[in-house]
């Protein structure tokens, strides 16, 4: 299958290659039959009095009067036999005609250049490059395609011979193997090769003298960092970092930091070092008067790098393994913990993945240091998952960019869809921290409950944000009395019986990419009557997050289990709380549109 794509996408751009040619010379054959009646003077200047002195008045609108006389005299010259054309004259009139060549081409230049029509071709050459590329990467499992890629490749698409069912093969192959290679990468950690740090031990004197030398006191660490640093450490290598520090004029407080720095010097290197320094200082210089919250005379390199400090496991590169001499295990915790640890875990690869998609999406990256710097150290395909997730719901960037810790949520989007379900868009709008909520959370479960009961919900205080009741966003205040236990039996709520495979589908497959597969469905264009606006449907007075439906029947389509009308009832009511009232609600809806499909799947429909 991917020769197959690869060739079609290479087809496709081939044809538009020669498009973008064909157009190219059209737009310029003027200008270049000009050029070559122009070229044919330079050569043989004789040829001059063929040559329409008028036709080069109105081309060259800056070409003086001078030039123009001296040409007509020179064509009416050449006319005589009996008083050729001076060496000198021919050379003047081989002169005039590459100056006029020469501003020609300029023009011809400016003339393809500012095109529209070639500038959106060559761009389209681009974004086919771009994709082939990405999915030779996603077939080498280095990366996967997000909903811009795949909408990009259903464009391409378009434009080929392909017919509707071939593109629609290929658009689901390429949407399954970019989410197995997304779960996959989430699911598993990623295997590094492990560098196993025997205790070889370093000579005491040494080891003191060296931290004197760049005046340091040794003594100054804790005695457990100490005897690590003793037992792991390599004196080449500390002197390594230490020479960063010092080359960067940058100093390290032991007194506070002795457990994390032990960690840095015993797993860390100087390379790493000097990529996180030079990242700091281009990023602090970039930023400096962004930062929020922060007075200028804070914002410093020494003040972001004590930052990055408190992080140790972004200072190293690949997992680590501790081995005593007597064959047992022991070593510093990849924080600084004081616990022995078998192994520690990096975060710089994923530090340097994380800080360029960041500074992408226009993230101050000091400020993510500073107040959420968990962001830095998480995995990158969770990082653009959300990106894609946000982008996919229309989220603004200036809404998830002052929630740093939206970033890192697990399912944001299942919790997006509680709040456009009951209510409350406009306040997870403001109140972005709580995308991190399960779609089971216990404050949802009130708000369900005061809303049966006609009860306020949101706190009358005056404040630059929407907020809940404490009774509401409080689980300390036992709202309501609900708990774990009594949650489902308090609101009334009823759990429909479907089919175990939709949920082990979905639950393990996430989408959040471009509706491709279901935008066109007969199931889905069917309820769009019941369309509100782009993120509701309206079943009979039953509010459901149509992005919800929507994500979730392409998922089921992806795998193969859509086109029923069970299929289409899952989507709507999975995550929802609903009464059994409120469920009749929606069934009804469904009876009415689609009648005697019930229950019935239909294999053409799929699609």
């Amino acid at each position: 299958m991917e020769d197959k794509i690869i060739s079609v996408l290479n087809n496709v751009r081939t044809n538009l290659s020669n498009e973008l040619e064909t157009k190219r010379k059209e737009l310029v054959k003027p200008f270049d039959d000009f050029a070559d009646r122009l070229s044919a003077v330079e050569v043989t200047p004789l040829k001059i009095r063929g040559l329409s002195i008028e036709e080069i008045d109105n081309n060259f609108e800056n070409i003086s009067v001078e030039i123009l006389e001296k040409l007509e005299m020179y064509k009416e010259l050449s006319k005589f036999s009996f008083y050729p054309l001076t060496d000198e004259q021919k050379l003047d009139i081989s002169n005039i005609m590459k100056e006029l060549i020469k501003e020609i081409n300029e023009i011809k230049k400016y003339i393809v250049d500012s095109s529209m029509i070639l500038k959106d071709t060559d761009g389209k050459l681009k974004e086919i490059d771009e994709i082939i590329e990405k999915v030779t990467a996603l077939y080498n499992n280095e990366r996967y395609l997000n909903s811009n890629d795949i909408m990009n490749i259903v464009n391409i698409l378009k434009d080929s011979t392909l017919s509707v069912e071939e593109q629609v093969t290929i658009v689901q192959e390429l949407s399954l193997l970019s989410l197995t290679t997304l779960n996959s990468n989430e699911m598993e950690e990623q295997e590094e090769d492990i560098l196993v740090i025997e205790e070889a031990g370093v000579d005491r004197e040494e080891l003191v003298n060296l931290f004197k030398e760049y005046g340091y006191d040794f003594e100054k660490f804790e005695k457990d960092d100490k005897d690590k640093l003793l037992s792991c450490g390599n004196i080449n290598n500390i002197r390594g970092m230490l020479d960063v520090l010092a080359e960067n004029s940058l100093r390290i407080d032991i007194n506070n930091t002795s457990c994390k720095l032990a960690v840095i010097f015993i797993n860390s290197n100087s390379t790493i070092l000097s990529v996180i320094i030079k990242n700091i200082k281009d990023d602090v210089e970039k930023n400096r008067k962004q930062l929020v919250g922060i007075s200028s005379g804070n914002l410093s390199v020494e003040r972001i790098f004590s930052e990055y400090l408190d992080t140790p496991s972004m200072f190293i590169k690949g997992k680590r393994k501790y081995k005593r001499r007597n064959g047992g295990s022991n070593g510093p915790g990849p924080d600084g913990g004081k616990t022995d640890k078998d192994y520690v875990v990096p975060a710089f690869d994923k530090y340097v993945k994380n800080r360029e998609l960041l500074l992408e999406n226009g993230f101050d990256i000091n400020l993510v240091v500073i107040k959420c710097k968990t962001v830095l150290s998480s995995t990158p395909e969770k990082l653009q998952r959300n990106f894609d997730c946000f982008e996919f719901y229309g989220i603004p960037k200036n809404v998830y960019n002052r929630t740093l810790y939206s970033l890192i949520a697990s399912n944001p989007l299942s919790a997006i869809d509680q709040f456009i379900e009951l209510g409350c868009y406009r306040y997870i709008l403001s109140n972005f921290s709580y995308v991190i909520k399960r779609p089971d959370d216990l404050m949802f479960y009130r708000i369900v409950k005061a809303k049966q009961l006609g009860d306020p919900i949101y706190s009358e205080r005056r404040t630059q944000n929407i907020e809940f009741l404490g009774k509401i966003s409080n689980d300390s205040k036992n709202g309501y009395g609900i708990n774990r236990s009594n949650k489902q039996e308090v609101v009334s709520q009823y759990i429909p019986s479907f089919n175990p495979m939709y949920d082990e589908v979905v639950n393990r497959d996430r989408n959040a990419g471009s509706i491709i597969l279901a935008s066109n469905n007969y199931f889905i264009t069917a309820i769009e009557e019941y369309k509100v606006d782009d993120l509701r449907y309206d079943f009979n007075g039953v509010i459901i997050s149509r992005f919800k439906v929507l994500r979730i029947y392409e998922t089921l389509i992806k795998n193969r289990i859509a086109g029923t009308y069970n299929a289409i009832l899952y989507a709507i009511c999975k995550n929802s709380i609903l009464t059994e009232e409120q469920y009749r609600n929606i069934t009804a809806c469904l009876d009415r549109t689609f009648g005697n499909l019930k229950g019935v799947a239909r294999g053409w429909l799929i699609f």
